[in-house]
């Protein structure tokens, strides 16, 4: 069945309460700590703008902030635009562009493009950048390069970076293939199912001193049998991703693949399921 063109704007949307419960708030404040004066901020892979409207909501945008915002796909970026209007941001008056918001002094700058070309090829820097929950989708080695070029001296905070590890209960009999699977699926691209342990060594070796780190799991759990916001639809979201990644797995019987997909929806649906995921928080600074 296909999905509705704003399915993946909707997962982005309830996955933001998972990620609230998982980010490592020692390395969170690190990084806002490290922050210069008046800084300027580039996330890549910025989705519907909902590290911003984190920050915003715990208070961590400094004063004088200019963020630029970059996500290949324009309908999230118009997405992310619409949600920071709800928060009383307005069309820049100094934007001869027409590309950024602002609220008092700080500005929110919207690109579409490719995060890690635009990186390499811009013409200015940025005190930091940001990735969230999306550098496990990156070539490490082809990336860092380009991120690292973009904040000469400044910081690198790596946030829910995946680390290898998937988890569901109950059990089921078909787990352990299904997720091995879906793991090896994950590194037959350019990204890597290990990337957040990886990232401690690969940081380094490009000249990027590692100041903190720390777990971020995603945990999903129901309350009384109802999942907190939108989770349930997190979870089916999470589910038919890994389903559509192994349909055309040599190794996995049709049948028994949509079996266990359906099963799993239907825990969900019964306040059953509980899901775990491993990933990593990531704070560095250039060491020029």
């Amino acid at each position: 069945m296909t999905e509705p063109d704003d399915a993946f704007r909707r997962y982005l949307a309830a996955k933001r309460t998972v990620d609230d419960r998982a980010l490592d708030r020692r390395v969170l404040d690190r990084f806002v700590a490290e922050l210069p004066d008046d800084p300027a901020v580039l996330e890549v892979g910025a989705g519907i703008g909902t590290m911003v409207e984190r920050l915003d909501d715990w208070g961590l945008l400094p004063g004088g902030l200019r963020y630029t915002a970059v996500d290949l796909d324009e309908r999230n970026v118009d997405a992310a635009r619409d949600r920071l209007r709800q928060r009383g941001f307005r069309e820049d008056e100094e934007d001869e562009e027409g590309d950024a918001l602002a609220r008092e002094d700080i500005v929110v700058e919207f690109v579409a493009d490719d995060a890690v070309a635009f990186a390499r090829d811009a013409d200015r820097r940025w005190d930091a950048v940001v990735g969230h929950a999306v550098l496990d989708l990156f070539d490490l080695d082809d990336a860092l390069p380009a991120l690292r070029s973009a904040v000469p001296g400044g910081l690198c905070y790596f946030s829910v970076v995946f680390d290898g590890e998937t988890g569901f209960e109950p059990p089921l009999a078909l787990d352990d293939h299904v997720l091995a699977r879906y793991h090896e699926h994950l590194d037959d691209g350019q990204g890597s199912s290990r990337a957040g342990r990886r990232l401690l060594t690969r940081l380094p070796d490009h000249g990027v001193r590692v100041l903190a780190a720390g777990g971020s799991d995603w945990v999903v759990h129901p309350r009384d049998g109802e999942y907190p916001a939108d989770e349930a639809y997190f979870l089916r979201y999470l589910l038919r991703t890994i389903g559509g990644a192994l349909a055309d797995e040599p190794t996995l019987d049709d049948a028994a693949l949509e079996d266990w997909v359906e099963t799993r929806n239907r825990q969900v649906a019964a306040g059953e399921l509980v899901a775990v995921v491993h990933n990593l928080d990531v704070l560095g600074r250039v060491e020029n």
